[in-house]
């Protein structure tokens, strides 16, 4: 789940040694990821049995990929990333799908990325990818670019990390607690208070620093689908959000709609 323009900020995407200790740490998320990776796939505008082509962008260790093998038994997946490790994780993990996946490197930032994936697929996925491009114009020029390899009829879902607004980012963290508080009491009978939930945090948030500083920063849910409209899809939804996570996409009308 990589991008170009990561390599000059906090990570290092050509190093083996790098990708190796990320994907340890962040494979431990699969089992939770799973059920939306799956939905995600099963968003793509086909019947299962569909002999379909679909392109992963940012495919890093090919959990989404996954995915949509396992919806799709007819499918082939492309798999497009900047880290050659992250690809050589991807084909390990995939490899028991044979010849239904091959591989793509190309860097989202070089405007002709698109001429490596080769004909027109059927759908694009993307997975916690594309927001690390960090510029709002060059995710809206990806959001373009996507679009030009989508057949008619076809789709691009994409699970994205967002900026929340902040009523509803205090909103959602209060929730969080409120949630927290309930499961503490169903566990162990005591039922702490909202303060002293969020004093427990507060203790731990050292540990969050790189992630705060990334979510003052990204795109708005609006930006992104206003970005998926620009991009001609006709249709741009959020199928799915739970505080910064959200499910997106757009639809590719076919002629005959």
């Amino acid at each position: 789940m990589t991008t170009g323009t990561e390599q000059h900020h906090e990570h290092d995407w050509q190093s083996q040694e790098y990708v190796d200790y990320w994907i340890g740490r962040d494979v431990t998320r699969d089992d939770e990821r799973r059920e939306h990776l799956l939905r995600m796939a099963a968003l793509l505008p086909y019947e299962p049995d569909a002999e379909i082509r679909v392109l992963d962008v940012g495919a890093g260790y090919g959990a989404v990929s996954q995915a949509v093998l396992e919806t799709f038994p007819n499918a082939h997946v492309v798999l497009h990333d900047f880290s050659g490790p992250m690809l050589e994780h991807a084909r390990q993990r995939l490899e028991r799908y044979g010849d239904r996946t091959s591989q793509v490197m190309a860097d989202l930032t070089d405007p002709a990325w698109t001429q490596t994936v080769g004909e027109p697929v059927d759908g694009v996925v993307s997975g916690i990818a594309i927001h690390n491009l960090r510029e709002p114009e060059l995710i809206a020029r990806v959001y373009a670019d996507i679009f030009t390899v989508v057949k008619p009829g076809g789709a691009f879902l994409n699970w994205e990390l967002i900026q929340q607004g902040d009523t509803s980012r205090a909103a959602n963290a209060r929730a969080t607690l409120v949630m927290e508080r309930r499961r503490r009491f169903k566990e162990t009978g005591v039922q702490p208070s909202l303060e002293e939930l969020a004093a427990e945090r507060e203790v731990r948030r050292p540990s969050w620093g790189v992630g705060r500083r990334m979510r003052r920063t990204r795109p708005t849910l609006m930006d992104h689908l206003g970005w998926l409209r620009a991009a001609g899809f006709d249709e741009a939804e959020c199928f799915w959000r739970d505080g910064s996570n959200a499910l997106i996409g757009g639809y590719r009308w076919s002629p005959d709609d």
